[in-house]
């Protein structure tokens, strides 16, 4: 399965519980947008038809002639705003419990990681990683619900009541919205590599810094501010280089919808001209036309902003959720022991344990030790002899390859992590 897709399940995960919300924000925009936006232009250019079919015949009309309409023009404008206050209190209360959902799950699966996944990452990286994917889901959602959902709407709303004025205009402009759509579809689909490199390079140059800081008098007392400047720089070239390709890829898709987008208010404009002047079409058409037609480009000008929004928040949360998708390293059994210390023996019995990256193979090897309760041991030996990798094993901060190691006669994988260390006093 791709990033993309898994980072949408994650995020669908926590979306369905709380659907109601969801689906409230969801309908309510669909519904306030053909209240608000669809409706009140229909009713404007049946005033103008009115207006042309009274003047053109010699007649005259007076304001309550036409109060009906003005009535409900206001009638639904007025709709439209409450319904939106409603909308936008829905979305909002649905974000901040999936955003909080999303950040604890985030925090329980890091803390829960072995020794290994966080020796071997920068606490800076994760920081980063774990803010930009709980971002990132709200950006998507902001998108999705008042963009994408809205747009849709908005095309899908004016085509329809444009088949009731102009069938021959609805079906151009819808073909000509289908194209414009699949072309920045598939210019998106392009980006977003261009995205995810740019993200893993704000990460690693975040990553980078944090590592300066936190050791900053370290380099400061081995003179190695000259050194680590240059790394540094040589990095945030990197990221440099990953923005500045993704600008001019993004730039060469602004120019084709910029223009594209033009394009389409022209012909609704040429296109609601002839009708008029050719087919005798009410002016209401020419009203229809340019109303709509504006609304759709208007929604098609952010749908090429929301592509590239949508491109950076998947590339923002890729990282993430890659490491979502990683398994725990050190399981507790599904029915653990109760770990009860009588006197605190340990005993090592042929134990055998060695590093992925260990270039002489195992540390321990047929290792056995016996220590009774109460007595006190010093453990004495070259660097890399193995006398911290001992400890990790004890608090199970890794897990022995061969053999067995017990606490008074009780192997501690068979017990819960957090009571074994509950039990174990430890100074770092």
């Amino acid at each position: 399965m791709s990033t993309t897709r898994q980072t949408i399940r994650l995020y669908w995960q926590h979306t369905k519980a709380h659907k109601l919300l969801f689906l409230a924000g969801t309908i309510g925009a669909v519904l306030a947008v053909i209240i608000q936006d669809i409706v009140p232009p229909f009713i404007v250019a049946k005033v103008f038809n009115v207006l042309q079919n009274t003047y053109s015949s010699g007649g005259h009309l007076v304001f309550s002639d036409l109060s009906g309409y003005i009535v409900a023009f206001v009638a639904f404008m007025l709709a439209g705003v409450a319904l939106w206050r409603v909308q936008v209190i829905c979305v909002w209360l649905f974000e901040i419990k999936v955003l909080r959902d999303i950040a604890n799950r985030v925090f329980d699966f890091l803390q829960h990681q072995g020794y290994r996944f966080h020796s071997n990452r920068f606490g800076g990286a994760l920081v980063t990683q774990t803010n930009r994917f709980i971002n990132s889901y709200e950006n998507l959602m902001d998108d999705f619900i008042w963009n994408i959902v809205t747009g849709i709407t908005a095309v899908v709303s004016s085509v329809i009541f444009l088949l009731f004025v102009s069938k021959a205009y609805a079906f151009i402009l819808l073909f000509i919205t289908a194209t414009y759509l699949l072309i920045i579809y598939r210019r998106a689909r392009g980006q977003l590599p261009y995205n995810r490199k740019d993200a893993s390079r704000q990460s690693e140059q975040t990553a980078t810094l944090a590592d300066a800081i936190t050791n900053i008098n370290a380099i400061s007392t081995f003179a190695a501010e000259k050194h680590e400047f240059k790394r540094f720089t040589e990095v945030s070239q990197r990221k440099y280089e990953a923005s500045r390709n993704l600008m001019r890829y993004a730039m060469k898709t602004e120019i084709m919808s910029h223009s594209m987008t033009a394009t389409i208010n022209i012909v609704a404009v040429v296109s609601g001209v002839l009708a008029i002047t050719t087919f005798n079409a009410p002016v209401g058409v020419l009203v229809l036309a340019i109303a709509y037609t504006q609304a759709i480009t208007g929604r098609l000008w952010q749908f090429g902003r929301v592509i590239r929004n949508i491109n950076k928040a998947l590339g923002d949360a890729a990282d993430m959720t890659e490491i979502l998708q990683l398994e725990v390293e050190i399981k507790d059994p599904k029915q653990p022991k109760e770990l009860k210390i009588t006197d605190g023996s340990i005993k090592f019995d042929r134990v055998k344990f060695g590093y992925d990256d260990a270039k002489n193979g195992a540390i321990l090897s047929n290792f056995s030790l016996d220590i009774p309760g109460g007595q006190r041991v010093g453990l004495v030996g070259h660097s890399g002899g193995g006398k911290t990798t001992i400890t990790k094993l004890i608090l199970r901060l890794l897990d022995i390859q061969g053999g067995s190691l017990g606490i008074d006669g009780i192997d501690i994988r068979d017990v819960a992590q957090t009571d074994l260390r509950s039990h174990v006093a430890y100074v770092p």
